[in-house]
């Protein structure tokens, strides 16, 4: 769920100028005539990540591999690094190949949950979250990372039993209010998920959250999350405003977008809702609802394009857990009318026609 700072292996000179011996030890793996320029890359490295400047820091990694190629030190650096640049694929490769020489590092088991999860492999991600905690229980990071996957699981109790009793504990903390109010929006506990989106902790957390440059992504998602609330429990009249709140912001955030257009088909206004569906879509590809939704609306008018955005939804949940069953058997349904339809309309002439 978050993307916060992170440690890396190689330590920085002390005031004096020397290394500090756990640093040493970590050096003594670089061989003698390359063990300069390796350290040098990995410290150039290190200090363009705490920057954030994520490109530099690769190019810097990928130098001292090419100095050592052996460096556990550089492939767990770099392989943290491209987690934070999305490049989920190369960083799962260098995390796995440094696993056992950090088996005890739960920072490394975090990052690689987060590759996995990137991957969409929330299986392994959730083991590798737990794993992460099992070496550091009171990690709060991790266990919003394990809360939030097995939300996009559908583990939903399990959720509410995990990060629920952080509630009390951290008040004021957004994302934990996010995923728990999502938990309870996905088992149809509406009233809990508006009670503790307007609580007062949670108010409190979203105004100080606020900036120059407007809202962050975790505003726009708890916005959304307390619309979808409201919309559960059939009140579109207090979601729809919510929904309109963060289009005005941010035009193709899909959740928001997704959640306005069902409050329009409620309504009966289809012509409404399909713009902010193709919208949802081509923001977020996806999407499944954007595809559910925008094919039901589509199937009485435009029942070839109606069936391509079906299928794809059948596609897209076909081994997630969380997937709506009804919807699921509304598409299939749609889609056998629609094939038995074609075969009909492609029978040859009856006799005496």
């Amino acid at each position: 769920m978050e993307r916060q700072g992170f440690r890396f292996g190689i330590l920085r000179p002390s005031n004096s100028g020397r290394w500090t011996i756990l640093g040493m030890l970590i050096l003594l793996n670089a061989c003698a005539t390359s063990g300069y320029q390796h350290t040098r890359f990995l410290v150039a490295g290190n200090e363009a990540a705490q920057k954030g400047n994520f490109v530099d820091a690769v190019s810097n990694y990928e130098k001292a591999l090419s100095e050592v190629p052996d460096s556990s030190t550089g492939k767990r650096n770099l392989g943290i690094v491209l987690v934070k640049i999305a490049d989920y694929d190369r960083a799962l490769g260098l995390l796995r190949a440094v696993e056992k020489d950090y088996a005890s590092d739960s920072e490394l088991h975090y990052f690689l949950g987060e590759a996995l999860r990137g991957q969409r492999n929330f299986e392994l991600a959730a083991k590798s979250y737990q794993d992460g905690l099992r070496l550091d229980p009171g990690n709060l990071r991790l266990t919003k990372a394990l809360a939030w996957t097995w939300h996009k699981m559908g583990r939903n109790d399990w959720v509410i039993n995990l990060i629920g009793p952080y509630v009390g504990l951290k008040p004021n903390d957004r994302q934990i209010q996010l995923i728990l109010a999502s938990a309870y929006n996905a088992s149809g506990k509406f009233d809990k998920a508006i009670a503790l989106l307007t609580s007062k902790s949670s108010k409190s957390a979203r105004s100080n959250s606020i900036t120059s440059s407007g809202f962050q992504a975790e505003d726009m998602l708890i916005w959304t999350a307390l619309g979808d609330g409201y919309a559960g429990k059939g009140d579109c009249a207090s979601a729809q405003p919510l929904y309109i709140k963060v289009l005005r912001v941010r035009p193709f955030f899909d959740s928001a977008l997704v959640g306005s257009a069902k409050c329009h088909l409620a309504a009966k206004n289809p012509k409404a809702a399909v713009p902010l569906l193709e919208r949802a879509i081509k923001s977020n590809p996806e999407s499944a609802e954007g595809h559910f939704f925008l094919g039901r609306v589509l199937e009485g008018s435009e029942t070839d394009r109606a069936m391509v955005y079906l299928n794809r939804f059948l596609a897209m949940t076909e081994s997630n857990p969380s997937a709506n069953r009804s919807q699921r058997e509304m598409a299939r349904r749609s889609v056998a009318r629609a094939a038995r339809s074609q075969s009909g309309g492609q029978q040859g002439p009856r006799s005496g026609q």
